[in-house]
């Protein structure tokens, strides 16, 4: 049942799949969880950056999926941005999250990106 629920999490296509991702993420900032927050929200970076195309859906429209994406990976960013702020602002006995030194790419700051509004 869990390996059921964990598939369903990877298909659609690749915005599809990131904007679930950000979704659950967003439902954990609501709740305070930051450091579940970030881990969806990495998971919809990585989504993104996936070089494995053909184990997604192919968009209907290809120009609109690639507008979509580009914004879901500046609000991902964002988002997981906050979160490591929430997270370094809690104390040491707290903090349940390691550092994320997988991910070296920065992005820059946007007026569209949104944090959890979006």
């Amino acid at each position: 049942m869990l390996e059921a629920l964990k598939a369903l999490q990877y298909e659609g296509t690749k915005a599809e799949a990131a904007q679930n991702f950000k979704e659950q993420g967003n439902e954990c900032v609501q709740e305070r969880k930051w450091a579940d927050a970030k881990e969806f929200y990495t998971k919809g970076i990585a989504v993104l950056q996936s070089k494995e195309d053909e184990k997604w859906d192919q968009p209907a429209d290809p120009a609109q999926d690639e507008q979509q994406r580009k914004v879901l990976v500046e609000q991902l960013y964002t988002n997981r941005a906050r979160c490591n702020l929430e997270l370094s602002m809690l104390p040491d006995h707290v903090q349940v999250s390691r550092t994320d030194r997988r991910q070296k790419t920065i992005v820059p700051p946007s007026s569209t990106a949104a944090l959890s509004s979006r």
